[in-house]
């Protein structure tokens, strides 16, 4: 071998070592990282001909070029990538040594790895009796899971399926070593640092490390609701970090407050990115997969860009609506499986109007808005007939179906193209579905080149961990007043907290929004104490307010205040603690669940 050679192979080991630490890295930066390692000066020329001759040579290097930048192979989000090193500025990239580099670029890094990884590894041989390649493979899939941002209680609950524990005490322990293990591990998304490193260096307190497993699950946050009236130069109860007078307080910012969570983020698609989204709807369309494929068969597909698993349903089988629904996370999972199974109520506002996702069905002409004609025109696209008309919108929890936005458009592309894959190949192999593990088909985007490709994998989604926001009110005074001078009745008051199928539209810019409605009932005859709307859950201290000015108009506390939903029960809980009052969860209140109904029936859409 000659020397060029050996500088090559060198050089290479170096690229692959550092990528291992950062993922993604400029060419430029890339180059004078590796000048630093060698002994002997390095052309910028000679590198960049090492690196896409390396890439030309079919070999199977761990890294790839796109544009100015470099990236892992097991990097695959890139934009992403980047975009969060970009908001990490001030911090520079982990210094790597030409050892450390070396190390990272042989079996995964597995020579770097430390005393944490070694005692899970130990774990997994003395408990789960697994070989030590078994038990090096399942870190390395655990490292990887964290990398790319997936949950630390997603990935417990992944590996926790796979594994056997004897005891609670073993499951502890499990739980442990692997906070641990994600602690040590340096993030792509942190310049290489672990995350314990980066907080000590650069005091990034949204960047502790992981808690430990006592903590694995979130407390209920708990929110006060503002006492009397806001001084103008004081923080903004809403939470927005602005001054009051600059933010709620100033003219016109109590509707802005209402509406701040119905603006959406992003850009307005480009033609282009109309177009390619509106051929794969066509294709979709002609191709007709519900002909083959029922609307029972749930599949996830992979957002190239965030990562996030969006599951889906090809609706048509029954012959009345036509397309594909999907819905984001374990949420969206559980979500469909009832809709499928008829677990849950022909339509539910409370479960329906929270998911997060999209829909693509095939309408009449007049159901789609001007602003739909108005793209489908500029592209030259036409259909005929009854239900052939794309109808594209975006799902966000709490507002309604609407416009999307660029990166939405990109992915709703991405969504119909892969499904169509997924129901051709389906409708050749019957069995691709239907894995015997009872698990979920995800198609998962890799990029070894410019081209995207696809893989399968099945997957068991974990069951969905709602966070609920608790309340309590800032006036101790006046809470202490109420307690002393206002005595309990013998009645018991109904409570709820539920999305009004009915539409607020402010105007036609603003996305229109399903309110929650705040409703208090008398137990004993069903009569309508008090009701108030709010945009959101994070403005449930005007619920509080509304709560409490009731129990001083009526001069008396509730004998005990009965909900049937988790959302109120903890919206309500710290609030009644403060009162004194009885907090109490049943299967299904008296009064309200017809009250209810009664106004979603109504309700103008």
């Amino acid at each position: 071998m000659t020397n060029k050679e050996n500088m090559r192979d060198l050089i290479l080991t170096y690229v692959s070592g550092l990528l291992w630490f950062y993922g993604w890295v400029e060419k430029k930066t890339l180059y004078r990282m590796v000048q630093e390692m060698l002994e002997t000066p390095l052309d910028e020329e000679v590198f960049r001909s090492f690196l896409e001759k390396a890439i030309e040579s079919g070999k199977n290097y761990p890294f790839y070029l796109e544009g100015g930048f470099c990236g892992h192979i097991y990097a695959d989000r890139k934009d992403w990538i980047l975009a969060e090193q970009a908001k990490r500025a001030e911090a520079s990239y982990r210094p790597v040594s030409a050892k450390e580099a070396s190390l990272a670029a042989e079996n995964n890094g597995i020579g770097l790895w430390g005393d944490t990884e070694k005692k899970l590894i130990k774990f997994f041989r003395d408990i789960n009796n697994l070989t030590q390649k078994n038990a090096e493979e399942v870190i390395i899939e655990i490292k990887k899971m964290h990398q790319r941002n997936i949950s630390t209680k997603d990935i417990i609950d992944t590996f926790s399926k796979e594994l056997v524990f004897k005891s609670f005490e073993d499951f502890q322990t499990f739980l442990s070593l692997v906070t641990d293990t994600l602690n040590a591990t340096p993030l792509w998304i942190l310049k290489g640092w672990k995350p314990e490193e980066f907080f000590e260096k650069y005091e990034k307190k949204e960047l502790k490390p992981l808690p430990r497993q006592q903590k694995l699950f979130d407390d209920i946050p708990q929110v006060s609701a503002p006492e009397g009236k806001v001084k103008r130069n004081e923080p903004c109860p809403c939470g927005s970090g602005k001054k009051y007078k600059k933010c709620c307080g100033s003219p016109g910012g109590e509707e802005k407050a209402n509406l701040r969570d119905q603006k959406t983020e992003g850009k307005d698609p480009t033609l282009e990115e109309w177009r390619k989204l509106y051929q794969a709807a066509k294709n979709f369309k002609e191709e007709k997969p519900w002909k083959w494929l029922g609307d029972n068969e749930i599949f996830g597909i992979e957002d190239p860009e965030s990562g996030r698993i969006i599951y889906c349903s090809i609706m048509g089988w029954g012959g009345q609506v036509f397309g594909i629904t999907a819905y984001y996370d374990s949420e969206g999972f559980e979500a469909l499986r009832e809709i499928i199974t008829g677990e849950m109520d022909d339509y539910n506002p409370d479960v329906m109007l929270e998911q997060e996702g999209f829909s693509a069905t095939f309408e009449d002409r007049e159901e789609l808005e001007e602003r739909d004609r108005k793209v489908l025109k500029q592209l030259g696209f036409s259909f005929r007939g009854d239900n052939q008309w794309p109808l594209l919108r975006s799902l966000r929890p709490g507002f309604f179906p609407w416009f999307l936005q660029s990166d939405e458009c990109r992915f709703l592309t991405v969504i119909l193209e892969q499904a169509l894959e997924v129901a051709q190949k389906a409708k050749k192999e019957p069995y691709f579905l239907h894995p015997e593990n009872g698990t979920i088909l995800i198609r998962a985007p890799r990029k070894p080149g410019k081209k995207v490709n696809w893989e399968n994998y099945y997957y068991s989604p974990p069951a969905s961990e709602k966070q609920y926001l608790s309340f309590f009110h800032r006036d101790e005074l006046m809470i202490k007043k109420v307690r002393k001078s206002m005595e309990k009745t013998e009645v018991p008051w109904e409570v709820d907290v539920f999305r009004f199928a009915g539409i607020i539209r402010k105007n036609d810019h603003e996305r229109p929004y399903f309110p929650l409605v705040f409703l208090v009932v008398e137990g004993s005859n069903g009569f309508v104490l008090t009701n108030k709307m709010a945009a959101a859950y994070e403005e449930g201290f005007q619920f509080i307010d509304s709560l409490l000015e009731l129990i001083k108009t009526k001069g008396n506390r509730p004998s005990e205040i009965l909900v049937e939903k988790e959302a109120a029960y903890f919206l309500l809980e710290e609030f009644c603690k403060q009162l004194d009052v009885p907090l109490k969860e049943v299967k299904k209140l008296r009064f309200i669940p017809e009250i209810r109904d009664s106004l979603n029936r109504r309700a103008p859409m």
